[in-house]
């Protein structure tokens, strides 16, 4: 429920075809060896849509994905594309933005360069301990506003589901409960014994008690070689304390919630997956209102974000991504032309 819309937006961004461009004509590039690189092999462990996967699953997940040019020295040429030939996702929770240590007021909100506010940013990992890595060779890419308190979320942006504390809670409340009763943890009921005198009531002793327990716990059930009822030659009865499955009505409310989480993403509610696999008409036209709304547009921001990074507009060039071949989206221009065609 939470990590599905997360890879609904960030599979279909990966999944468009990224083009090397010309700013005066639009004209695709086919010849440059660095970006051809870069758009098939990033680094020596990943390809490229892999890598803008991984980003936009930081994105969307934390708030913050840090894009890294790894560069042996840092140089004073803007144009990072032409010497940079290793490309990084860092894992955002592991990232933290060092201050400048200048014995006064960071300033903020005034004129300054990034390197006056950053001094650099740090890669905190356990079994390597940590890796100082120069502000030039970062790009930040934020999903929401900043947040200025000094800390470990200094210049960072809060995730998406920061809004969504509730349906999560409640969601964690469903899976707990649905847990208890499959897996048998905490009590749904108490068995009574009915034994009776003269006197009235007879309790089960304490070896009554732990022979019935060893043999319900040992012959029934609903494992391989167990029975689902069980006999016994003691009267008892049944008092149920818990709710069933079909009582709690889960499927409900993490429909519900799912609704909830997708909905901040941009997505209808008409697309989330349902436990009966119904289908609704509007399918087709809720997909391109994401496409249109959600997807293309954070796709095209990441790429003129990308262009800005690695310097590529200085040389009249900058980077595209087409989502021509998307099924739903032709479908639309078709659409269009033949209610073009009608019309004329």
């Amino acid at each position: 429920e939470v990590f599905w819309p997360i890879d609904y937006i960030a599979t279909r961004i990966a999944g468009a075809r990224f083009e090397l461009k010309r700013v005066k004509d639009d004209s695709i590039v086919w010849t440059n060896k660095p970006i051809n690189t870069l758009l098939s092999k990033p680094n020596c462990i990943m390809g490229w849509r892999e890598l803008v996967y991984q980003h936009h699953i930081y994105k969307l997940c934390t708030g913050n994905a840090f894009f890294r040019a790894a560069l042996s020295d840092i140089s004073s040429d803007v144009r990072i594309w032409r010497w940079c030939s290793n490309y990084w996702t860092l894992p955002a929770d592991k990232v933290r933005l060092q201050p400048t240590s200048m014995g006064k007021t960071l300033p903020l909100f005034g004129i300054a360069d990034k390197n006056e506010i950053i001094d650099h940013y740090r890669l905190e990992l356990s079994v390597r301990g940590s890796m100082d890595i120069p502000v030039e060779q970062i790009w930040h890419d934020r999903d929401g506003s900043v947040e200025f308190v000094s800390g470990t979320m200094f210049l960072k942006s809060n995730s998406r589901l920061m809004s969504l504390k509730k349906p999560i809670s409640n969601l964690i409340a469903v899976y707990e409960a649905r847990n208890v009763i499959y897996v048998k943890r905490g009590a749904i009921g108490f068995i009574v014994g009915q034994k009776q005198d003269q006197t009235g009531s007879v309790a089960l002793t304490e070896k009554e008690k732990k022979n019935l327990r060893d043999e319900l716990n040992a012959k029934y059930g609903v494992a391989t070689g167990q029975s689902p009822y069980g006999i016994s030659d003691i009267p008892v009865s049944f008092v149920r304390t818990n709710l069933s499955i079909s009582e709690l009505q889960p499927f409900d409310e993490t429909l519900a919630d799912a609704i909830a989480i997708a909905g901040a993403y941009g997505i209808p509610s008409v697309l989330v997956p349902r436990k009966d696999q119904s289908t609704f008409s509007n399918q087709a036209t809720a997909e391109k209102s994401v496409y249109c709304g959600m997807v293309i547009p954070m796709a095209k921001r990441f790429c003129a974000d990308l262009t800005s990074f690695l310097g590529l507009e200085q040389d009249g060039y900058y980077l595209d991504g087409d989502f021509s071949d998307v099924d739903c989206l032709q479908q639309g221009l078709k659409e269009a032309g033949e209610d073009k065609k009608l019309v004329n």
